[in-house]
């Protein structure tokens, strides 16, 4: 079966196949992907990636811990930020059986990704998301 490419845009020197997705980018992989900053890594298991689907939406998944709340996590690429700031609901799981309710921003500006709230002992942060970078 041979895949025909239907446009010449593309995500990060990638082109883009129209009713496929672009590939899994691991934070912290190594160059070119984004490393994590500000003492945030992968949660011991999980990975954090992110990906555009053939519509212009952005995935990201994967479980963050042992950085500081308020600063950034990583920074997306240009091609991977939201037309406008997003802030949604994330879970975080604390050292205790409680669990609390953070919420995650994503800068439409600078594609930073910040926690906004440490509540009680955390010990890991759940990045599952889905946006737009379409107006």
């Amino acid at each position: 079966m041979t895949l025909k490419l239907l446009t010449d845009a593309t995500i990060a020197g990638e082109p883009i196949l129209h009713g496929l997705h672009d590939p899994w980018h691991t934070v912290g992989s190594g160059s070119p992907e984004p490393s994590f900053v500000n003492g945030w890594a992968a949660a011991s298991g999980y990975l954090v990636q992110f990906r555009k689907d053939e519509l212009g939406n952005v995935h990201l998944r994967g479980t963050a811990q042992s950085g500081t709340y308020g600063v950034h996590i990583f920074t997306l690429p240009t091609a991977y930020r939201p037309s406008a700031a997003v802030a949604v609901y994330s879970y975080l799981t604390n050292a205790n059986p409680q669990s609390a309710i953070p919420t995650v921003s994503i800068s439409a500006t600078t594609g930073t990704v910040i926690p906004n709230q440490k509540i009680g002992i955390a010990t890991a942060l759940s990045l599952n998301v889905i946006y737009s970078t379409e107006p």
